[in-house]
Parts: C-alpha cells; structure tokens; sequence
C-alpha cells in the first residue's frame, strides 16, 4: 500500500489524497451473512476502510461492473479446470455498465491469456499438452490478480436417493460436477441419474 502512495489515517486506514479505499463488500445475505461480517472486520483491521452491502443493488452493481468487492462463485468444473480458466476469455468480457452474466463478472481481457486458453480448449486435460497450457493461463491469473479466492464454498443440498442415485458427493465426485442446479454442470448432474428402482 505504501509503494502505491498510501498512509494510514488518524484512524488507522490507508488512505491517499485524504481518501480512503472503499472495501465494501458486495455480498447477499441469505448465503454470505456469516462469511461477510467476519471477512470485512479482517480488512478493517488490516487498515481497509471495509463494510458489507447486503442491499438489493449488490448483485446489480456486479452486473453492471461497477468497481469494488464481491462475494460469488465460479459456476465451472472441479474435475477439470478448462471452464474455470474459460471464465476470464476475453470473449465473455463486457464494457463496464453493460450486463455481464453467466457468472463471467470479471471483464477481463487479454489476449496472451485467450491465445493459450484457445489451443487447449480441444484437448484432453490429461493431455501434457493442456497441462502445460493450464499451468501458463493459472500462472497469467495469478500475475494478474484477475479475482482473489478467499474461500471454497460447499454446497448445502441434500439429496434423496430413494427414486434416484449416482448423486454427487465426496465419495462419488460424477466428473467434478456438483448438485447446484444452477451451475453450468447441472444438466450434466441430471444425465448422470439412475433410477434406484423403488416405486
């Protein structure tokens, strides 16, 4: 913060040209009001000027790229991670005001990174070749900071194996999908099932 111009306030946060750095946290309430809390009171004591937006324009100003903190998901893959590095292609970013969806909020855009997410994209992930071109694009997102992970989330869904089986879980992992049906994997959940046979 320093080597970017910042000291710290009669307060204690960084600030820069008599102001400070806005951490609010845009987050939902219903499945972030026991993570956000206890997240932005990390920041302010890391000297971030942090507080939580659980209002109604939280998920608009996402959508809408306004500048600041969220608290989302990445709706891709655990077996394979294509989809979570096809996230940031820069053919899925959209200029700032304008709707982004599909949970591809990020905007980003560089070419270097599209070039080596387009030539693995027809490869096997246990291909070496992929491998190698994973690890470049993971190596790019880190240099570049494109979102900062600050938890795994697990997903809360139960399941009743009584007419259906073959269900996601941590003993049967069904190709790193998982049961949130609004995930770019739900469908593939859904081909998965068995009938149990009971009637």
């Amino acid at each position: 913060m320093t080597e970017a111009g910042f000291t710290k306030d009669g307060d204690g946060l960084w600030a820069k040209d008599g102001k400070t750095l806005d951490a609010t946290i845009q987050a939902f309430e219903t499945i972030h009001g026991d993570i956000a809390p206890v997240l932005a009171e990390m920041l302010r004591n890391a000297g971030f000027d942090a507080n939580v937006n659980f209002g109604t324009d939280a998920f608009q100003n996402m959508v809408d790229g306004k500048a600041g903190l969220y608290l989302f998901g990445h709706g891709a893959s655990l077996f394979d991670p294509f989809e979570a590095l096809n996230l940031y292609h820069g053919k899925f970013s959209s200029t700032i005001g304008s709707a982004a969806g599909n949970n591809r909020f990020s905007r980003y855009s560089n070419p270097e990174y599209d070039a080596l997410i387009d030539e693995i994209s027809p490869l096997d992930s246990s291909d070496p070749k992929f491998i190698e071109g994973a690890a470049k694009a993971l190596g790019i997102y880190w240099r570049d900071t494109i979102d900062v992970p600050v938890i795994q989330w697990l997903h809360r869904i139960p399941y009743n194996n009584h007419y259906w089986t073959n269900w996601p879980s941590a003993t049967n992992p069904v190709m790193g999908t998982n049961g949130a049906f609004w995930a770019h994997t739900g469908m593939l959940v859904i081909a998965s099932l068995k009938p149990s046979g009971a009637e």
